[in-house]
């Protein structure tokens, strides 16, 4: 069976309320099915709006031999303290046996308290063939039909076609490229210098500040284009492909190449948290979080910009190494 990338949101959730009214559930629609049968599998949690959060959502695995055939996030929205949410995976499953659903969580992330749902097992059995009364016969060998010219002309013509066709393009292109005469000189090529990542990231971020796409309620399209001019400069700068991993994903590739301090990770944190939770649960941050959001990637291209002395340093150890 085709391995499945599993992918893992993380989400921060820019509300608060106290910790105590924070709750997570997990449940299973039935814990036995056959190969190749789907069932759902429901996650309920509940947060207080004003502190932050962290919750998991499962893209396309549970786990190695459980599929997510179809996700779905519902919004429930109790009162003006509390955020509620239910997670609804339609998933199935190709290999026999009893699997675990693990444990889903919510974290808060300021204290790090962790809320575990329950574990759940679901079962896959396989479909008893009867034998018993199965009869069992050679398998008989394919007739031969005969074959027209005119049956086989018909058949593969369009074949034929184009074969012909590529060999008069192919004697064309010969003919061209022998017979032609150089009538010019060759044009020096240009080389236009590469622009610096930082200059780039920040002139389309003000780019996008300039399209007021959330004060239009284009909260979606706002945060995309967010998170993909960081991911690309990310990219730029870095050379780490962000564009192709998960936010917790990137900001580890960024610590293990030692590039961020305490402060730049928060910084990064806040604007591919927020905007993957926009994307995903579309949710509708405050006025006050957009232009946040949009500050804080700007200061987050200003520290990790390359700096001259950066720049002069690896060209003299390019210089060195020749």
């Amino acid at each position: 069976m085709t391995s499945i990338i599993k992918y893992v949101f993380w989400i921060l959730i820019p509300f608060s309320l106290a910790a105590q009214k924070a709750h997570i559930e997990a449940r299973i629609d039935t814990n036995q099915i056959l190969i190749g049968e789907q069932t759902s599998f429901h996650v309920e949690l509940s947060y207080p709006k004003n502190q932050n959060y962290l919750f998991q959502i499962h893209k396309d695995t549970i786990n190695s031999s459980i599929e997510i055939v179809d996700l779905k996030i519902d919004t429930i929205k109790t009162d003006s303290s509390l955020n509620q949410f239910q997670i609804h995976y339609h998933v199935t499953s190709f290999d026999s046996g009893y699997y675990v659903i693990p444990a889903q969580w919510l974290i808060a992330s300021d204290s790090g308290d962790t809320l575990l749902s329950q574990m759940a097992i679901l079962g896959v059995g396989t479909v008893a063939v009867d034998t018993s009364e199965a009869k069992i016969f050679d398998i008989k060998a394919p007739f031969e039909i005969e074959v027209s010219f005119l049956e086989w002309l018909e058949e593969n013509y369009p074949y034929i076609l184009v074969g012909f066709i590529t060999i008069a393009l192919l004697l064309g292109i010969w003919y061209y490229l022998t017979k032609r005469k150089k009538r010019d000189a060759p044009i020096a090529k240009i080389v236009i210098p590469k622009e610096s990542a930082h200059v780039l990231a920040l002139r389309q971020l003000e780019a996008l500040r300039e399209k007021k796409l959330w004060q239009n309620d284009l909260f979606k399209a706002y945060y995309t284009e967010l998170s993909d001019i960081v991911r690309n400069y990310i990219l730029n700068r870095f050379q780490i492909n962000s564009m192709e991993m998960t936010t917790i994903e990137t900001i580890s590739a960024l610590n293990n190449a030692q590039q961020l301090n305490q402060d730049t990770e928060l910084i990064l944190k806040q604007v591919l948290s927020t905007s993957d939770f926009v994307k995903f649960a579309k949710a509708k941050p405050l006025a006050n979080e957009n232009d946040l959001a949009l500050k804080n990637a700007i200061a987050f291209v200003e520290q990790s910009r390359l700096i001259e002395s950066e720049t002069i340093s690896k060209k003299e150890e390019s210089n060195d190494s020749n």
